[in-house]
């Protein structure tokens, strides 16, 4: 394809870079990140993440494609190579030729290498903040039965319930470390290829 006299291109656009107030949990970054992804809403946008050297999140407008010419003196592998800003991660050269022929995705899956390292970087320091927050609360659940022992706990079922209190916690910390885990790999991958 490098000898072709033209190239392909689709407008770039900043998005709106808002997120919305109700995304505050590790959960709720994944899922916005994962709509934006997915475009659901807008199948003619696809999202690309922050681009080097500019503020905010950009994404390609598949509804404004256009053709431009190369210029005489290089060819098309040259002229890219020198212009482009960014690439594509391979595994996402699929999805883009699904939604420019077919205007939607249908492709779900479930990676933790799509994200931009910024969108990654938010989303495993929102996730280990619950992880801190769950720790503290299991430890309270700990501490609570501890000064109860302490004071001689009267009936059973209060035991049984302080203990319930300190599974629920226990597996509400399990599940959050199983949550971020592949996520803060990725990260640890990406900041070790930068060193």
């Amino acid at each position: 394809m490098g000898h072709k006299p033209n190239a392909i291109v689709a407008a770039i656009e900043k998005m709106n870079d808002n997120v919305p107030d109700e995304v505050k949990t590790f959960e709720d970054i994944l899922d916005f990140l994962t709509n934006l992804r997915d475009a659901s809403g807008s199948p003619d946008v696809f999202y690309l993440g922050q681009m080097p050297d500019l503020e905010g999140r950009y994404s390609a407008r598949l509804d404004s494609l256009h053709t431009i010419q190369i210029p005489e003196e290089a060819n098309q592998r040259a002229f890219t190579d020198q212009k482009r800003v960014g690439r594509l991660h391979d595994d996402f050269v699929r999805d883009l030729h699904t939604r420019i022929f077919r205007a939607f995705s249908t492709l779900g899956f479930d990676d933790n290498r799509w994200m931009s390292t910024q969108d990654l970087t938010w989303m495993v320091f929102r996730g280990r903040q619950e992880i801190l927050e769950a720790e503290a609360a299991l430890q309270s659940a700990h501490t609570a039965l501890s000064a109860a022992e302490a004071q001689g706990i009267r009936h059973a079922t209060e035991r049984t319930k302080m203990e319930n209190a300190i599974t629920r916690a226990q597996k509400t910390l399990d599940n959050l470390r199983l949550q971020v885990r592949p996520y803060e790999a990725e990260l640890a991958a990406r900041q070790a290829l930068r060193l």
